[in-house]
This record gives structure tokens, C-alpha cells and sequence, in this order.
């Protein structure tokens, strides 16, 4: 297997990634974004390192350093952020009986034809687009119909964020939180900001899971302890949070539901008065 390091390669030596190894390592930072162990307690050193860690431990084709790994992600994702912006442009417009595939070609199309594509070039990473789509900024139900992901506030000295709901225009539940905060802010733009109900399981229990302490304290016929006691509110509070989460999207379902009848209504007007401006017409043309 290939080693690369992260000396500066030169135009001989530089080789063609693989598709599989950019899948790899799109795999490798969402794997390490979404770790509850970690998540926001990491800068973009430690963080690249557990990416690169992830990815050699992957068995891709070429072993690579995080240098190189951080260089080729900043290499394309202009390219990949902007088609994913033209995705959910094409997604906002609801289409009756489209599948993705046609919604798909229809942002292909556009990216070909956008103005900052100066030679017209078709979007080739499109393999590492079908793995973080569902992730972070990425994902389509944190932009399309109007949602706009609520602010952020710094509480702690530690840089620690809390998200308040109070802006967002898509569902009313205060516990939709945006989960993940920049890595780098001044180059790292991954940005997995999961919108997401609270994290199913937190960062210290999530340790004390890995290390097989997690064990059920209280006992059967014993006073139960300040831990099942939080235990058991945690477990309303989820519930109460799935609740609304679950409001919220049958709210959404229904805002699409009322767009469809709308354009079906004015579909049908439209019709009726092509109907009525053609019978008008052919009751003025001469009989011969």
C-alpha cells in the first residue's frame, strides 16, 4: 500500500485520487463530527488527526497524513458546497411526481450552466456529495421551505454554543438545536451543524459507556437515587422533545400538502379558461 506524506508534492509525483479513498474521507470527518465523545471539545489539529486516524484504519489505496487528507478536502469543496446550494434551490421548488434522480439532473444542469463555473465543467465529486448530503449543512431539511437554523450563543468560557429556536420559522420546538460549531472558522467550512432534537446520548455518558460503566444504579424496593432521578427525567424529556420534533414535521408535511392543492387549484383555473377562450373562439369562426 502507497504512503503519502504531507511534503508538497510536485506536478510528477501528484497523484489522482481514487473515489473510493474521497469517500473515505468524507466518511472519516462525518464519523469524527458526529462522535458524542468528543464533538465541539476538539480544534481542527485534533480533530484532522481522528480524521486521519478513521481513514488509514479504512483501508483506503493510499495511507495519507492529515495534511494531505485537510489539503484535497479544501481543493473541492467550493465545488461541493456550491452544488449542494443548487440541489436544495432545485428541491425548494416542489415538483409533483419528481424523484430525486430528476432533481438531481436538474442541479447537474444548472451547475454546468452557473456562472461561476467558467468552463462549464460538469460536477465531478458527486460521490462524496451522496455521503455527507444527509449530514450537517448539507442535509436538505435544514434549508428548503423557508427553514432558517436558529442562532447561536456562546455560554461558557469554554466556547461552548446553545441554540434558541425563537428564529426559526419551520416548527415551534426550543429544543432544536444546531449541534456542532466550526472546527477552523478561518478554513474549515465542514460545518456538521446536525439539527437534531438533544444528542441521544451525552459526551460524559457516552465515556462511561465506552469504559462499561454505564450500569442501572437504582435497585427494586430501595429509595430511588439522584441518579435514576435524572435518569428518569432525562427519558421524559426526550420523549417530550420527540413529541414536538414529530409536530413539527407533520406541520411541514401539511405546509406541502397545502402547496400542492394551491398550484393543482390554479392549474385547473388556467385550463378552464383555455377552454373557455377556445369555445369562444370557434363560436366566431364562419360556418362555411
Amino acid at each position: 500500500m502507497l504512503i503519502e506524506n504531507d511534503e508538497q508534492p510536485t506536478k510528477t509525483s501528484r497523484q489522482k485520487w481514487p473515489h473510493n479513498d474521497e469517500v473515505l474521507l468524507a466518511q472519516a470527518m462525518i464519523s469524527t463530527s458526529e462522535n458524542p465523545i468528543t464533538d465541539n471539545n476538539q480544534n481542527a489539529d485534533a480533530f484532522w488527526s481522528k480524521t486521519e486516524k478513521y481513514y488509514n484504519e479504512s483501508q483506503p489505496s493510499i495511507l495519507r497524513d492529515a495534511h494531505n487528507l485537510r489539503s484535497h478536502w479544501h481543493m473541492f469543496k467550493s465545488k461541493l458546497n456550491r452544488f449542494n446550494e443548487l440541489f436544495l434551490q432545485v428541491k425548494s421548488r416542489y415538483r409533483s411526481g419528481w424523484s430525486d434522480d430528476q432533481y438531481i439532473q436538474e442541479a447537474r444542469q444548472l451547475y454546468i450552466n452557473d456562472p461561476s463555473n467558467k468552463n462549464s465543467a460538469s460536477f465531478t465529486y458527486e460521490h462524496v456529495w451522496n455521503v455527507v448530503k444527509e449530514h450537517g449543512k448539507y442535509n436538505s431539511a435544514t434549508h428548503i421551505h423557508g427553514f432558517k437554523p436558529p442562532k447561536r450563543t456562546k455560554t461558557s468560557s469554554s466556547g461552548a454554543y446553545t441554540s434558541s429556536a425563537s428564529d426559526a420559522n419551520f416548527g415551534e420546538n426550543p429544543e432544536i438545536t444546531i449541534s456542532l460549531e466550526d472546527i477552523d472558522k478561518d478554513d474549515f467550512e465542514f460545518q456538521l451543524q446536525q439539527v437534531t432534537t438533544t444528542r441521544p446520548i451525552g459526551r460524559d455518558k457516552a465515556k462511561a459507556k465506552a469504559k462499561g460503566k454505564a450500569k442501572l444504579k437504582g435497585k427494586v424496593g430501595v429509595e430511588p437515587s439522584e441518579y435514576d432521578l435524572r435518569k428518569l427525567k432525562l427519558i421524559d424529556e426526550i420523549s417530550s422533545t420527540n413529541r414536538a420534533k414529530s409536530e413539527a414535521i407533520e406541520k411541514f408535511e401539511h405546509r406541502i400538502e397545502k402547496f400542492y392543492e394551491i398550484e393543482k387549484k390554479k392549474l385547473e383555473m388556467k385550463q378552464k379558461k383555455l377552454r373557455c377562450k377556445s369555445g369562444k373562439y370557434s363560436s366566431l369562426t364562419p360556418q362555411t
